[in-house]
C-alpha cells in the first residue's frame, strides 16, 4: 500500500447484494476462485467472500462507471463517481471497503475493461468456480461479457448475473435460456 494513501471511511452500497442466490450458489459450488465483473463498491463481492471463507476473488471493473453513471443516473448517491478534477476516484472507496471488511488479501483488483480483463485472466490460466456478471445493462455488452468469461468457468462452476429487469439483460438472458430468480440469472453449462 502507498505510504501516503489512507483508506477512506467505510461506505458500502450497491444493488441486490443480499439475494439468496449468492448463498445458494456458494453452498452448491463451494468456490475456491470467484470472478466478479462489475464490482463497483464491492458489496456483492464482500458478501460472497464472507460466505466462501477460502475463496480468492478477482474484481474486474474500470471504476469509471457504466453508461447510466454518466447519463440518467449521474449525480445520484448510488452512482457517485467521486469525481476529482473530472476523473472518477471511486476505486479508492472500493479498495477502502475491502480493507474494512477484511478481504484485501483475498481480492485482486483488475482495473481494466471487462473484455481485456478476461483476456488477461485467460493468459494467466485463471479458471473460476463462480463468475458474477454485473458490469453493463446493454444487450451487446452483457453478451460480450458472458462470451468473454464463459471460457474461464471451471467444469463444475456457474456463471450468474444481475439486472434482469433491464431490457438488454432480459433479452440476453432469454436467449441463453438462463434460469431467472427475481433480478438474478443463473447459467450452468
Amino acid at each position: 500500500m502507498d505510504d501516503q494513501w489512507q483508506p477512506l471511511p467505510y461506505s458500502m452500497h450497491g444493488w441486490n447484494q443480499d439475494s439468496p442466490v449468492f448463498a445458494e450458489l456458494i453452498e452448491k459450488v463451494k468456490p475456491k476462485t470467484i470472478i466478479e465483473v462489475g464490482v463497483w463498491m464491492g458489496a456483492s463481492l464482500c458478501n460472497m467472500l464472507d460466505m466462501a471463507k477460502d475463496a480468492k476473488a478477482y474484481a474486474v471493473d474500470t471504476w469509471l462507471g457504466s453508461l447510466e453513471f454518466w447519463t440518467n443516473g449521474a449525480g445520484t448517491f448510488d452512482r457517485n463517481l467521486m469525481l476529482n478534477r473530472g476523473y472518477p476516484r471511486c476505486y479508492d472507496q472500493f479498495y477502502s471497503n475491502i480493507i474494512h471488511r477484511g478481504h484485501v488479501d483475498r481480492v485482486e483488483p483488475i482495473p481494466l475493461p471487462s473484455d481485456i480483463a478476461a483476456e488477461v485472466l485467460c493468459f494467466r490460466g485463471i479458471k473460476a468456480d463462480l463468475i458474477y456478471v454485473d458490469a453493463s445493462h446493454e444487450y451487446e455488452r452483457v453478451k460480450r461479457d458472458f462470451e468473454s468469461y464463459l471460457p474461464l468457468l471451471s467444469d463444475c462452476g456457474a456463471i450468474f448475473g444481475d439486472d434482469t429487469s433491464w431490457p438488454g439483460v432480459a433479452q440476453f438472458v432469454h436467449e441463453i435460456k438462463a434460469e431467472v430468480r427475481g433480478d438474478k440469472w443463473i447459467f450452468k453449462p
